[in-house]
């Protein structure tokens, strides 16, 4: 898994790196403020085009789901345990209560309106991380931290996300050279087994800390002797970036679905909620049943 920046002749790429930022925290705020299925689909597809448009591989945008997948596994059945199987929170829905039956062994009740709910959460926790990852290979890290500097962020912050994402294809080397030498040693580290796998990625993680720890330490070092705080206000880049035409339509258009979004959300109107999945639900349900 890589996380380098894939150089494209794409208006995505000539973007400025803020209206990028701008396009993610959008499809952000979609994500985050609307609750009906059908609305959050239409939004996933908006996404492939997205990648599409951008002429980045879409098989290396979902290269990260790998790491993704587990999390979202296990988000799945705590959400119907403890947020999607409890009728006063899906009561806010206001929709009377479809009961679909009761999990094994348990006896807790699965309403429909909890198996929507949390299908649109794992779909939104999904589509969100994969939207940074889109972000990282259409835009430079270098551009990307000069965008940050010029929207008045704290120098701090931009070198932190500089080192971050710089630190990362280290990291994902440094776990694959480890599997690799158990793999020498006649040491199994691929289970199915997830406490299996828990128990050998704990073993792996300590090592991986400390070294971890390490670099970060000689990095502050080098910080230092650089006087990196000296005058951070003040300090320059060799890279420039400069808004130009096209940056400033492609915001005013981001800023006016912005303002949409905050209205038909859960903070304005709360027009796209799970209520509006139900009446869709019904109206196909009672198209389908003229042609039976």
């Amino acid at each position: 898994m890589s996380f380098d920046y894939i150089p494209r002749d794409t208006l995505v790429h000539r973007l400025d790196p803020r209206v990028k930022l701008l396009i993610v925290l959008t499809l952000m705020l979609y994500f985050i403020s609307v609750d009906d299925s059908f609305t959050l689909t239409l939004l996933t597809i908006a996404y492939i085009i997205l990648i599409a448009v951008s002429k980045v591989p879409f098989r290396r945008v979902l290269s990260i789901a790998k790491a993704i997948i587990p999390a979202v596994l296990i988000y799945i059945p705590l959400n119907m345990l403890f947020i999607a199987a409890n009728p006063h929170q899906l009561q806010l829905f206001g929709h009377e209560l479809i009961l679909i039956g009761h999990i094994p062994l348990l006896g807790i009740p699965v309403y429909f309106q909890g198996v929507i709910y949390t299908f649109n959460c794992s779909l939104r926790m999904f589509i969100i991380l994969l939207l940074f990852r889109w972000l990282t290979m259409v835009t430079p890290i270098n551009r990307l931290v000069v965008s940050l500097t010029k929207m008045k962020a704290p120098p701090s912050l931009s070198v932190a996300t500089s080192i971050a994402f710089s630190y990362l294809p280290v990291v994902l080397r440094e776990a694959k050279t480890m599997q690799e030498a158990y793999a020498l040693r006649a040491f199994k580290t691929e289970y199915r087994n997830p406490f299996k796998k828990i128990k050998i990625l704990s073993k792996m993680m300590f090592p991986m800390f400390m070294n971890s720890f390490k670099r970060g330490y000689d990095i502050a070092i080098a910080l230092e002797a650089r006087a990196f705080n000296y005058d951070p206000k003040h300090r320059t880049s060799i890279v420039e970036i400069k808004y130009t035409k096209v940056d400033w339509v492609f915001t005013i258009i981001l800023l006016i679905l912005m303002v949409i979004a905050i209205l038909i959300g859960r903070w304005g109107l709360n027009y796209a909620n799970i209520e509006l999945t139900m009446k869709i639900l019904e109206a196909l349900k009672q198209y389908i049943h003229q042609f039976t």
